[in-house]
């Protein structure tokens, strides 16, 4: 019975995977994947190095590219941990499922939810304390604020 299932789940998988329609990010990561370039290209690089994935434009070009990839390391482990919390869950759920009257097997697909939920809030919280502990919004990408800007209120 449970060799059925795992073809019956394996199959279905299959059929979301191959039959999805492609979907095309447009501008996701542009600001952080377009920078670099060719030899023939001036300015592109970072620090007079020719780089594909990172540009520096401005004077403090180090720092703006590190940000950058730690903005481009955040966004790869996001979409990894969405896809193993995903596939902890369905795990949970066709375990506790299959469990009928199995107290033990019940308290295992319980037991793999907590963690599962466990490891995303510890994941965010720490984005959380990088972003806390980066100046200019690693989450955002935006510039950081200057001091001298102020909001006046509109009357």
């Amino acid at each position: 019975m449970m060799n059925k299932i795992k073809i019956a789940v394996i199959v279905i998988a299959t059929m979301f995977m191959t039959s999805a329609s492609p979907v095309h990010a447009q501008g996701f990561l542009s600001g952080l994947l377009g920078g670099g370039g060719s030899s023939s290209d001036k300015g592109n690089g970072c620090g007079g190095t020719q780089t594909h994935f990172i540009e520096c434009s401005s004077e403090e070009g180090g720092v703006e590219a590190i940000g950058d990839v730690i903005r481009i390391v955040i966004i790869v482990m996001t979409f990894l941990i969405g896809i193993i919390a995903t596939g902890g869950l369905a795990y949970a759920g066709i375990l506790y499922a299959s469990a009928r009257d199995n107290k033990e097997k019940v308290a295992e697909a319980l037991g793999v939810v907590r963690n599962v939920v466990i490891g995303l809030l510890l994941y965010v919280f720490t984005i959380a304390i990088i972003n806390w502990l980066i100046p200019g919004s690693v989450i955002s990408g935006g510039p950081e604020p200057s001091p001298s800007t102020s909001v006046s209120p509109t009357q």
